[in-house]
């Protein structure tokens, strides 16, 4: 390997300070460079940045002559092209994408930050099927690098193309995980060569300390530092202040009732609640929506109790059907909102339980209320608040306490 980067450049500010714009001027400025641009938005990846940087020529990779947009991306940097795509194509790379960018010197922009480490997807093999295969001696635990799944069942007696063939990969690529406490916690960790291939790596993001990716990279030893090679358009406490004069926070009769303990209306609340729980959580919703018409209105809760066939109960707003209103809680970058003037949070956030025992067990817990606000706050710009000239007022309803007083101080304190 060429490069054996360590550290990354972050570019910590709220929303509307002028990260992109700032970013894409930097970038013009140092047209020399090679550069991958990676956001959550299609839009920005296939529209503004290729505008915006026309003379350098970036291209977003497309299946118009390619099977995959991972072989057009492979094409394009073994070409030394600058490439703007998605963080969901970002995570699937292969060595044979990390090779040629190694060898082509790239800078990474990451808009939004990545992360890292994401739970064992459920539906894939059950944490007893992991355990049977170690037992049998076709994998095996490296607990001297970080609870690493080894692949160790011999080509001689394995037949590729089964049940395990997926597994058989991840553990290839070095993704697979467990936690110390207990074998059942599995985790997927993105290979870290993401971060030693390129130049550099500049992540823009906001609150980005304690952050899922912020103890992921200090679990690998990659250091953290400020990104201070451009100046912002405004400073987060005139965008607070400005923020605060707009926002209406409602509470009605009816939310009021519904406002649980500590855990309540958490992911754990939502798929374990009874449908009367459920119907009144649905009314309190409404209530609340009631702030404007249907064109105005975002509300927020856990998305299996809207697309899950298997979900015990279904939630409906009525009158705010879910393919106009429902907005899921992590959404990031997005301007697609802006029009929208009425709130509804309805969920209690905290980092996924496997992944934050992961990273607990080597003394990397995520801060479960920076974890919350962070996100909140990010859905939060999605409205109409992310418009600067606009004088609407904000109605927001935060049903649970916490997420409620999160919010509150921070307009208040930051």
């Amino acid at each position: 390997m060429k490069h054996n980067n360590q550290e990354i450049e972050v570019l910590d500010a709220i929303m509307g300070s002028g990260k992109t714009q700032g970013i894409i001027k930097w970038m013009l400025e140092r047209p020399n460079r090679k550069y991958l641009y990676v956001s959550p938005l299609l839009s920005e990846v296939e529209d503004r940045i290729p505008q915006s940087c026309e003379s350098m020529g970036f291209v977003s990779p497309s299946t118009t002559n390619h099977k995959t947009k991972g072989e057009h991306l492979l094409e394009l940097v073994k070409e030394g092209q600058n490439v703007s795509f998605t963080h969901s194509l970002f995570t699937s790379l292969t060595p044979s994408h990390l090779y040629w960018l190694d060898l082509n010197n790239y800078t990474l922009i990451m808009d939004e930050e990545i992360d890292f480490i994401e739970p064992y997807p459920s539906g894939d093999l059950k944490p007893a099927d992991i355990m049977t295969l170690e037992q049998s001696g076709h994998l095996s635990v490296d607990t001297q690098s970080f609870g690493r799944v080894d692949w160790t069942w011999s080509d001689e007696t394995y037949v590729d193309g089964g049940k395990y063939s997926k597994l058989k990969r991840m553990c290839e690529l070095e993704m697979l995980h467990v936690a110390k406490r207990s074998r059942e916690m599995m985790v997927l960790h993105l290979p870290i060569g993401l971060i030693q291939v390129m130049e550099r790596v500049i992540v823009l993001t906001y609150k980005f300390k304690g952050s899922v990716m912020n103890q992921f990279m200090e679990l690998k030893g990659v250091a953290v530092k400020d990104f201070t090679e451009l100046s912002l358009q405004h400073s987060e406490a005139e965008i607070r202040y400005r923020a605060s004069e707009r926002f209406e926070v409602v509470r009605t009769r009816t939310s009021v009732k519904v406002e649980k303990p500590k855990y309540g209306l958490s992911y754990t609340w939502w798929s374990n609640a009874n449908p009367k729980d459920l119907a009144d959580v649905e009314r309190a919703i409404e209530s609340c929506c009631r702030k404007g018409g249907k064109s105005d209105v975002i509300y927020t809760f856990p998305k299996d109790i809207l697309y899950n066939p298997r979900a015990k109960a279904k939630v409906a707003i009525k009158g705010y059907g879910r393919d106009e209103c429902w907005l899921y809680c992590a959404t990031k970058a997005t301007n697609e909102y802006s029009g929208k003037t009425v709130l509804v949070h309805a969920y209690n956030r905290f980092p996924n339980q496997g992944v934050n025992a992961y990273l607990a067990d080597y003394n990397l817990p995520v801060d479960s209320d920076a974890f919350a606000l962070s996100e909140l706050i990010q859905w939060v710009w999605r409205s109409n608040i992310r418009v600067v000239d606009s004088k609407k007022t904000i109605y927001i309803a935060l049903l649970h306490p916490r997420m409620r007083g999160l919010f509150e101080r921070w307009l208040r304190e930051g």
